[in-house]
């Protein structure tokens, strides 16, 4: 007797420990969470050692390991998260085929055998990536890597300890990694307090950065246009989040002026 080439889902029974799985990245989101603290930990240690001397015994060598590290990570739960998309819509097609379809048994054992053009679980899934694989190329991810906060911040901790008042350098689409910065200082005051960032915030919309306590003051209630000339982009508390880069450059900025005014009093003795 020919064997079967494809088993239909016996019963819902057997359908629920299908429809139960998932792709999970607990795994990789922890692994994240290491790595930037490990950053934070470490850039508050080159800071505070700035703080006392000019010269410090921590590198930035190990940002750049740890960028590396990162980089690969998301990566990972990039394509990670594409294989999961992929693998629930076949989940999803799997579920529904299984509501109509015939049962296997002895009488109609035959139309499973090779003529049958039925695809399997993974057969289904394996064309599927294979089909959408233009979607996770290495342009794609890399685009992708590059618009991470995360990642930018990592990237440019090292530039920004050395001048904090130095635009950020402009990223060229990955083809050439060397960084151009041209010329200029970045404002580390707030444009609604005119004080210095405390607790600095970028608006996910337009940009445009603001303390949180003149956000608090600025956005709250309805939608109200950003305040910087020439934007009028409509914004409400839920559209900022915590701007790591600009808090870093206040932070060292404020390392920068103390070991100034060190130096200027050793050199009035």
């Amino acid at each position: 007797m020919e064997l079967p080439q494809y088993f239909p889902l016996p019963s819902d029974t057997n359908f629920e420990k299908v429809k139960n799985l998932s792709i999970k990245d607990e795994e990789l989101a922890g692994t994240e969470k290491d790595i930037l603290d490990s950053a934070k930990y470490y850039l508050d240690l080159i800071l505070e050692e700035r703080g006392k001397t000019s010269s410090s015994i921590y590198k930035t060598d190990v940002l750049v390991d740890l960028l590396s590290s990162y980089e690969k990570l998301v990566k990972t739960r990039i394509e990670s998260k594409y294989f999961s998309d992929r693998f629930n819509f076949v989940k999803n097609e799997i579920k529904q085929r299984s509501r109509t379809e015939e049962q296997i048994s002895n009488k109609n054992i035959e139309r499973f055998g090779v003529g049958n053009k039925t695809q399997s679980f993974s057969k289904i899934l394996e064309s599927k990536l294979e089909a959408q694989k233009h979607k996770i190329s290495e342009q794609v991810i890399r685009q992708t890597i590059m618009q991470n906060p995360d990642y930018k911040f990592l990237k440019y901790a090292p530039f920004i300890i050395e001048d904090p008042l130095k635009p950020l350098p402009e990223e060229n689409d990955g083809e050439n990694d060397d960084l151009e910065v041209e010329g200029g200082i970045v404002d580390l005051k707030c444009p609604i307090s005119y004080k210095l960032y405390e607790a600095p915030f970028i608006s996910k919309v337009c940009s445009h950065v603001f303390d949180k306590t003149a956000i608090a003051n600025t956005f709250s209630g309805t939608s109200k246009k950003c305040p910087i000339p020439g934007c009028g982009a409509l914004l409400t508390v839920k559209d900022f989040a915590p701007d790591r880069v600009m808090e870093l450059r206040v932070k060292s900025h404020k390392i920068h002026e103390k070991q100034k005014s060190k130096n200027s009093k050793i050199e009035r003795l």
